[in-house]
C-alpha cells in the first residue's frame, strides 16, 4: 500500500462532503458491528459501516465498495481467518487501511500471522481503546 495513494485519498475524502468514510467489518458473531458503531461514529459521526459475516461476502463488499478501513475478525467460522482478506483489500483497494481484530494475545498472533504491517484491535474493547484506534486509522 502507497503511502501516496492514501494521502490522496485522505485529501479527497476531507475536500468532498459527499464522501463519507465507509468501514467494513468482517467478524461472524453480528454484534461485534453493535459494540463498534457508538466509538466508531465518535470519532466520524458521519462514519458507515458494513457488515460481512464470511469471508465470500467481504470479498463481494470489496469488490463493490470503496472502504477506508476493512476491520476483519482473525479467527472467523468454519476454520477461516480474516487475515486471508488482506492481500485482496490490497489489490483491490490499495489507500484502505487494513485490521485485525482479535481475542487472543498480540504475541500468539504474530508467531501465526509472521511479520507484516499489522494494525490491531484487542478484544474485549474497551470504548477508550475503541476511539483511539479509530482515530488513529480512519482519514
Amino acid at each position: 500500500m502507497k503511502t501516496e495513494d492514501r494521502d490522496e485519498a485522505t485529501s479527497r475524502l476531507r475536500r468532498d462532503p459527499q464522501i463519507r468514510p465507509r468501514v467494513l467489518v468482517v467478524d461472524d458473531d453480528p454484534e461485534i458491528v453493535a459494540l463498534l458503531l457508538p466509538a466508531a461514529r465518535a470519532i466520524a459521526p458521519d462514519l458507515r459501516i458494513d457488515w460481512a459475516e464470511t469471508l465470500g461476502q467481504a470479498a463481494y463488499l470489496i469488490g463493490r465498495s470503496r472502504y477506508d478501513l476493512v476491520l476483519a475478525d482473525w479467527h472467523l467460522g468454519n476454520s477461516q481467518s480474516g487475515l486471508d482478506l488482506a492481500p485482496l483489500v490490497e489489490f483491490e483497494q490499495p489507500s484502505a487501511s487494513f485490521a485485525v481484530m482479535t481475542g487472543d494475545s498480540i504475541g500468539k498472533f504474530m508467531l501465526e500471522a509472521g511479520p507484516g504491517p499489522w494494525n490491531f484491535m484487542s478484544k474485549p474493547f474497551s470504548p477508550t481503546a475503541t476511539r483511539g484506534f479509530f482515530a488513529s486509522v480512519l482519514p
